[in-house]
């Protein structure tokens, strides 16, 4: 059984990922949400979360800065980072 945290500051995509997890992953035991990077450190400490699925550019401390913070307060950990961004749109 796992326990995921999301961090994502955009609430649709959030909410979608929040959802998706939850309907199609039994493993998942428990699932959080974070909107700032504030927030998903107080997550982490109160959890440890197993799986963070994290967006790079959120307000306040980073999804990058938040992953260097967890490994500084964790100390040995496995992380895997995965980075999703939206397509770049080129105006010509």
């Amino acid at each position: 059984m796992y326990k995921i945290m999301i961090i994502e500051d955009e609430q649709i995509e959030r909410e979608t990922l929040y959802k998706i997890i939850q309907e199609g992953f039994p493993e998942c035991q428990e699932l959080y949400a974070a909107k700032n990077g504030k927030e998903a450190l107080t997550l982490f400490e109160e959890h440890h979360p197993d799986i963070i699925l994290a967006d790079i550019n959120i307000p306040g401390i980073n999804g990058l800065e938040v992953i260097r913070r967890i490994r500084q307060t964790a100390g040995e950990v496995e992380l895997s980072l995965i980075h999703i961004s939206e397509p770049t749109r080129l105006r010509c």
